[in-house]
């Protein structure tokens, strides 16, 4: 569990930022997602609402169970050493 823990800490971004020009050919970074949808670049997450994917492809829903199940391994980890 531990290993599967440390693993999403390793992902690999999906994403990727690049400039473009503006309408005043400004360059600007912008936030591209994995499904080519450009966002601005301060997004954690694309603003596209059939994606909602953050730079290494996951959406906040997945996020909050990899910490959820990196609480528990903690939990138990903590529970181990004690015995």
């Amino acid at each position: 569990m531990r290993k599967i823990s440390e693993s999403f800490e390793n992902l690999e971004n999906r994403n990727s930022i690049k400039a473009s020009k503006s309408l005043f050919g400004k360059d600007q970074e912008k936030y591209i997602c994995a499904n080519g949808h450009a966002n601005v670049l301060r997004s954690d997450f694309c603003e596209n609402l059939n994606c909602l994917q953050n730079i290494k492809g996951l959406t906040k829903n997945q996020i909050r169970r990899i910490e959820n199940f990196k609480n528990k391994v903690e939990i138990l980890n903590s529970l181990f050493e004690q015995n």
